[in-house]
């Protein structure tokens, strides 16, 4: 009986999401690593489940969309 208590109440726990800040922090040091070029983190935006990064440099674009899958693979290792 208690262990129905103690599972309900960690099951609270499953639903805690980082802070926006923590995420824009990482999501700038894996930027700084994969691709070599430092935003700032009013460049990063996050809604929901989606990273916006503003650049207006199209060949800054096109290599996060290129290393997209190990930029993300980092970041969900870090979390």
């Amino acid at each position: 009986m208690d262990w129905k208590i103690a599972g309900g109440f960690l099951e609270k726990f499953k639903k805690i999401k980082p802070p926006k800040k923590f995420l824009q922090e990482e999501i700038l040091k894996i930027l700084q690593e994969k691709i070599n070029f430092s935003f700032k983190q009013k460049d990063i935006e996050i809604k929901g489940n989606t990273i916006l990064i503003k650049t207006d440099n199209q060949s800054l674009k096109n290599e996060i969309f290129l290393k997209r899958e190990k930029i993300l693979s980092e970041l969900t290792k870090k979390i």
